[in-house]
């Protein structure tokens, strides 16, 4: 009985139906948009379990940073090492003064666990920003970087990759919404009738 007053209330207003429908589909980009504000991670760690047991060892025994932006310095042919670790300590001096950045581990100091290997070099920059905040951070970060030199910089740890992630996320969404809603819309207008005439 219910599923009869239903169906003869849609077919009765078609159009009402639609325009909640439509309302219904543009709440939920506004909020899909939203999401990584209000959830504020990605949601995959697990709190109190040994990955983070893991991490609070090395920060506070290791002095590691907990989460850090990986630097990796690379160094070009025909570089000097003393032109390549002039270049890196020109560039740590530049991002040190980036008001996020609470601390550096530099591959030049000698007390240090990061080394030179293979060409390249590595340092750990930790910023005092919640991981859902690090877009704007990151591309200061990177706009310093962004200098020619004697060698190359690239950028990883786990909130660089997330951010990466949550950028190609939030991309292939706005595609999927470009295409999907209209043809929702066109769906749902043909099955209750929006177009058709009585």
């Amino acid at each position: 009985m219910g599923y009869r007053r239903l169906a003869a209330f849609i077919s009765r207003y078609p159009r009402f139906i639609i325009l909640c429908w439509v309302f219904i589909i543009g709440m939920s980009a506004v909020w899909a948009y939203k999401l990584p504000d209000i959830v504020q991670d990605h949601g995959l760690k697990r709190v109190h379990g040994d990955a983070q047991a893991v991490e609070a060892v090395l920060e506070d025994e290791f002095g590691s940073p907990a989460d850090p932006v990986i630097l990796v310095f690379e160094k070009k042919e025909n570089t000097s090492p003393l032109q390549f670790r002039q270049w890196i300590k020109d560039r740590l001096t530049q991002v040190q003064v980036l008001p996020e950045v609470t601390s550096i581990t530099s591959p030049l100091d000698a007390g240090e666990r990061v080394t030179f290997q293979d060409h390249r070099a590595y340092a750990l920059v930790k910023m005092d920003v919640p991981p859902h905040q690090m877009g704007p951070p990151l591309e200061q970060l990177r706009a310093v970087l962004a200098t020619d030199g004697p060698g190359t910089v690239q950028l990883t740890g786990k909130v660089v990759v997330q951010q990466d992630v949550n950028h190609l996320s939030f991309r292939d969404l706005e595609r999927a919404e470009m295409v999907g809603l209209p043809i929702a819309l066109i769906v749902l207008c043909f099955a209750f009738r929006g177009y058709m005439p009585r």
